[in-house]
């Protein structure tokens, strides 16, 4: 059969973030670099191509949406099919083997602190190197207008976000995007064929982008590259005002809407069934112990 299923995945889902524990730290941190700038990379394509055509978002934003949806989802193919790693699928795999007694709290927080601070490295870079030094977006351009454009709307400063609670808004956008984001990783574990697995990864993440949903690890690129373009942005506001809550509701919608839900429903109970058998002996006080 050539797609796994659901059950399957799982499994493979939650060996493989039990795997990542094994990892070196100078491995995880040049992987999470790769996936940073992979992300990076995506969001220039997908803003020097619908960000170009100010034509088209004028008469029709809605395919804008979708264009900048459609090519954002390149730099998510490569950390799959090149090898990168991301943050944000982190935050539902991670927890699997936890939930799975298979490991403990402090090698998760390890995976989740190099992967975030190797994709904030990657996405500085990107943004610097590749962003500022090459000039791809010129001065007066359609691409730089909508970049900025796209800043100053994740950190709430537009006059029509005055009477935003924007922490909270970025924070559920931040939770939506991560369970398509998840979603991805996830679905590209059931195909084992590389077409297979870029069309698994390319309609969540395409979803997530047309909806304009908050993603910690492409903000990393697109705040900064805006900051270092000219826009009016602190890089405090960036921390404050966009990447604490965008990252805060990542953690909590790629945890609860994949990692807990898809451990509840394919797991827990094959996991009960092993820790019977592990602890089925009794002690005198009636207590189970291993045998």
């Amino acid at each position: 059969m050539s797609v796994l299923k659901p059950k399957d995945i799982a499994k493979v889902f939650s060996d493989s973030a039990f795997d990542k524990n094994g990892h070196s730290t100078a491995r995880l941190l040049v992987l999470s670099i790769l996936g940073g700038a992979f992300i990076a990379l995506g969001f220039m394509l997908a803003i020097l191509v619908a960000g170009g055509s100010p034509k088209l978002a004028a008469n029709n934003p809605g395919l804008k949406s979708f264009i900048l949806g459609a090519t954002f989802p390149i730099g998510f193919i490569m950390c799959v099919i090149g090898g990168g790693e991301i943050f944000t699928s982190a935050c539902a795999a991670m927890p699997m083997p936890l939930l799975r007694k298979q490991t403990g709290i402090g090698p998760v927080l390890r995976v989740w602190g190099l992967v975030y601070a190797g994709n904030f490295i990657g996405g500085l870079m990107t943004a610097w190197l590749f962003t500022q030094q090459t000039g791809i977006f010129p001065e007066g351009s359609a691409a730089l207008h909508t970049l900025i454009h796209i800043a100053e709307h994740k950190v709430g400063i537009l006059p029509e976000q005055a009477d935003e609670a924007h922490f909270w808004v970025t924070f559920v956008k931040g939770m939506g995007a991560n369970w398509m984001v998840c979603m991805a990783a996830w679905m590209a574990y059931s195909a084992k064929d590389t077409f297979g697995k870029v069309i698994a990864i390319w309609i969540p993440v395409m979803t997530f982008v047309a909806f304009g949903f908050e993603h910690c690890v492409a903000n990393m690129y697109v705040i900064p590259a805006a900051i270092l373009q000219g826009a009016h942005i602190s890089w405090t506001q960036f921390i404050t005002d966009n990447l604490i809550a965008a990252t805060l509701g990542n953690i909590v919608g790629g945890f609860l809407f994949v990692g807990l839900a898809y451990w509840f429903i394919y797991l827990k109970k094959e996991d009960e069934k092993l820790d019977h058998k592990q602890f089925s002996a009794v002690n005198p006080e009636g207590e189970l112990i291993k045998k």
